[in-house]
């Protein structure tokens, strides 16, 4: 077998002509490290979409699962996976409405108002209130105010170990 045998004159790549005039361009396949690189990939990823073929499918409609999509997709279509869901009635409204297992409201909106409806009790005065926002404390300003104006007189302005421990750190005698 003779070293002109072994090797084509024309890149599988590419096509392109390879000049075999030494002993060294005798024994190249591709053209280029660009062919050799591509085709190399090429395989690779044929490779993997082989192996997708074989997975299970969809779990909603039965479809295949396109061999383009990741390979741990279990849905075929961005529409199949979000089609689904448990029948449920929103807490908020009283509307039905597909969900997950923990989904209570159908939309960010009615869970807002929801938890705005709930009344709470002022931690200061004892009143009861419907809070305007999710994360209120007071009845209103006046008695955030009044909660605020006394945890700065319970410091004096000061850290309290200050007093305890004098500037350095150390017990006053």
């Amino acid at each position: 077998m003779r070293l002109d045998d072994l090797a084509d004159d024309a890149c599988p790549w590419c096509g392109a002509e390879i000049a075999r005039d030494t002993k060294r361009s005798m024994l190249r396949i591709y053209c280029s490290r660009q062919c050799s690189m591509a085709h190399y990939h090429q395989m690779e990823k044929d490779a993997r979409l082989e192996a997708k073929k074989h997975r299970p499918p969809c779990k909603r409609c039965g479809k295949p699962v396109p061999v383009e999509m990741d390979s741990r997709a279990v849905y075929c279509s961005h529409a199949c996976q979000n089609k689904g869901g448990i029948d449920k009635t929103c807490a908020g409204c009283g509307r039905a409405f597909k969900g997950h297992k923990r989904g209570k409201f159908c939309s960010q909106a009615c869970m807002g108002l929801a938890f705005r409806r709930q009344d709470r009790t002022c931690q200061h005065c004892g009143t009861a209130y419907t809070p305007t926002h999710g994360r209120q404390r007071y009845c209103g300003h006046s008695c955030a105010g009044k909660v605020g104006m006394a945890k700065r007189r319970a410091t004096d302005g000061r850290d309290n170990r200050w007093r305890e421990n004098g500037p350095h750190g150390r017990l006053q005698e």
